[in-house]
């Protein structure tokens, strides 16, 4: 059997697949690792976690295919993982301390001035970011006034599925995917920010050098995987952020289409091929495979309705019957900023509530507007992201990830929207992007268009919107606004 292999370093866990090159997943693997928090809002772990627990899933992969089959050959592999977090090595590769993760908040002390600096320098004209916590631009500025001997130790920053691709060949490289979400990154030019850098204190010997994501660099010998010494050394794809790789399965990488991931957060992603844009502080301008992204962030999705259900004891089946319940004009209303906010609003001290509670509401009300809150925020995304694109023409919304599970949920997003969505099989979407990566690195497709015939999923189901539910959640979705606009600047 030829097989590509893609790897996924996520934030709690590392998922490995193998896919056949008429893309069938053949075997998968998950390894969960626990975050340290050392002190209150603190995220980090050690890189070697990452690499114990991703070897250990690739192997446990190539195993299951060696117990099935008489002949393997894995002929590429391609890596992706979580955006901003940070890894600093050493001259000799070691890291100088646990990564700091995308989830971790204690760069809100630095983030006024950094933010102040880069405007005053006109340089956020050139990153198109603004910066946030658990960006890694903020997590150094923070090193580097309180851990400074950590910088001067520090010859080489990587992003996570960088760290694990120097464990399996050597290389010290990242890609433009992951390099853009540092906002230590000049996006018109595509090259690293020196001059953001030596502004803020940052020193520039940190940035590796940046490829394409699907070049092809050092390969991994074989007894790394588990695999037989006589099999011949595998090619190994530079790699990609997640949303990056999971738009390779979507096929989501050219302009004319919009994905949409329900997982634990929610991500908007289009892509664009100019920087003239007039994109807006709550949205993100990444670097994608070819051109640009424009990225709407939802911290507060799937994760504010699994503390919903967790407060509430609900199950499932139950969250689906509420959700299928339209709300009515005088039900409360859900704020689901449980952890801060990305989009639709820039803000990480912001915090959840429900609003306008009477003695009447029962469990089952806070449950349906909970659901509502989310798909709200999701909605905001959304539309945020197509009021940059300008785009002319029909745009197809393509949803995928865990949440397409629930269909009353993307119903709801469907009519909140009042657009068609099309639902795409369910599947390791970035980690098959990850494979697919490989698979041009080692030269079994042309190009990632070659990749994705191949590879990609398919629509399984298309949603139409209801007009009259619609203009029902229109209304509620008017009347929320200054009602989270008072209780967000309440306070302050």
């Amino acid at each position: 059997m030829d097989i590509l292999l893609g790897i996924d370093v996520g934030t709690s866990s590392v998922k490995t697949v193998a896919v056949d090159l008429r893309g069938r997943v053949v075997a998968e693997s998950q390894r969960n690792y626990t975050l340290k928090h050392p002190q209150p809002g603190w995220a980090e772990l050690h890189p070697h976690e990452w690499w114990d627990q991703t070897i250990d899933a690739v192997r446990e992969v190539v195993n299951s295919v060696l117990a099935r089959e008489a002949r393997l050959q894995v002929l590429g592999l391609g890596l992706t993982g979580q955006m901003h977090s940070l890894v600093l090595l050493d001259a000799n590769g070691s890291p100088v301390r646990p990564a700091i993760t995308w989830l971790d908040s204690r760069a809100r002390s630095v983030l006024s001035a950094l933010t102040e600096k880069l405007a005053a320098a006109g340089f956020l004209e050139r990153i198109k970011n603004q910066p946030a916590p658990g960006l890694t631009v903020s997590m150094l500025v923070w090193l580097a006034r309180h851990e400074p001997e950590v910088l001067e130790r520090a010859k080489t920053l990587l992003l996570p599925k960088d760290y694990i691709r120097y464990r399996l060949t050597g290389e010290l490289v990242s890609d433009f995917t992951d390099a853009s979400s540092t906002l230590l990154f000049d996006t018109l030019s595509r090259t690293w920010f020196g001059e953001a850098a030596e502004l803020l204190g940052i020193p520039t010997h940190l940035f590796p050098p940046l490829r394409d994501t699907y070049a092809p660099g050092s390969a991994v010998r074989p007894e790394v995987l588990g695999l037989p010494s006589a099999h011949p050394e595998i090619p190994v794809a530079t790699g990609c952020s997640d949303q990056q790789a999971a738009a390779l399965t979507t096929g989501v990488i050219l302009p004319g289409a919009v994905q949409l991931m329900l997982g634990t957060g929610a991500q908007v992603l289009a892509p664009v091929d100019t920087t003239e844009l007039d994109t807006i502080r709550t949205l993100n301008f990444f670097a994608h495979h070819y051109g640009w992204i424009v990225q709407g962030s939802v911290q507060n999705a799937g994760s504010a309705l699994s503390w919903a259900m967790k407060a509430l004891g609900a199950d499932w089946d139950e969250v689906a019957a509420v959700t299928s319940i339209p709300t009515a004009k005088d039900d409360p209303y859900f704020l689901p900023y449980l952890s801060g906010e990305r989009t639709p609003i820039m803000d990480p001290n912001a915090t959840g509530a429900w609003v306008r509670l009477r003695p009447d509401v029962e469990r089952t009300d806070l449950l349906r507007t909970c659901m509502e809150g989310i798909v709200f925020g999701i909605t905001d995304a959304v539309e945020a992201v197509l009021d940059v694109l300008r785009w002319q023409g029909p745009l197809e919304i393509r949803v995928s990830g865990g949440g397409i599970r629930l269909r009353s949920y993307v119903q709801m997003i469907c009519d909140a929207l009042g657009q068609p969505l099309s639902i795409l099989s369910e599947a390791n979407a970035t980690g098959i992007g990850a494979a697919m990566l490989g698979g041009v690195a080692g030269r079994q497709f042309r190009d990632l268009d070659d990749g994705f015939a191949a590879l990609g999923a398919r629509v399984e189901d298309s949603l139409a919107p209801d007009a009259e539910r619609h203009q029902q959640l229109g209304e509620r979705r008017a009347a929320l606004r200054p009602i989270r606009e008072a209780y967000l600047h309440a306070g302050r």
